[in-house]
């Protein structure tokens, strides 16, 4: 879905920004399968800036 007048990279900045939010709340529950989980949002939000 699209919203005139928005720039077409802002959807990516806001996906990014909901990944780097769970990654933080899985990190707070302190277990290894979170932290697994959490590296994995935070190599795929490195990806999204790394594309832009």
């Amino acid at each position: 879905m699209s919203w005139p007048g928005i720039r077409p990279e802002v959807p990516r900045v806001e996906l990014m920004a909901v990944q780097l939010q769970e990654a933080k709340d899985l990190l707070e529950r302190e277990t290894a399968v979170h932290a697994r989980l959490a590296f994995v949002l935070l190599d795929n939000a490195a990806e999204i800036m790394m594309f832009r």
